[in-house]
């Protein structure tokens, strides 16, 4: 039977960027933004948004301290935990690698008001 080399973890290390919950008032209908510092290549976005009152999706977008866009997903479902491991790119699916460093910007732009329930979005980055 074979074993698993323990060792390889020293040498590809995984790191994880936690990005402070984003809370989208009950009537807001534009983006809410909040800045991490960063010096990673993300290889997987998760992103976890709550049930809403009303049905809506989210947009998030990172983006650099220039507000270059360096990556952008729309129509993100409410009530789901969802990962991101590929981006299209001319409908071509490529594995996600994004390098970020310095002040980057995400940003959660609802597709409407949350309703009596606020929107709350969790993103974490996950790379080396």
């Amino acid at each position: 039977m074979a074993s698993f080399d323990k060792r390889w973890f020293k040498h590809y290390p995984v790191a994880r960027i936690e990005v402070p919950q984003i809370t989208i008032g009950s009537a807001v209908t534009t983006e809410v933004t909040d800045t991490i510092n960063a010096n990673i290549r993300v290889k997987q976005i998760v992103v976890k948004a709550n049930n809403t009152t009303n049905t809506i999706t989210f947009t998030v977008e990172l983006r650099d301290d220039d507000g270059a866009v360096l990556w952008s997903q729309a129509a993100i479902p409410e009530n789901a935990k969802t990962v991101y491991q590929y981006h299209t790119l001319s409908d071509t699916d490529l594995p996600l690698n994004i390098l970020l460093q310095g002040t980057i910007t995400v940003g959660v732009t609802p597709s409407g008001a949350p309703g009596e329930s606020t929107g709350l979005v969790d993103v974490k980055l996950y790379g080396d």
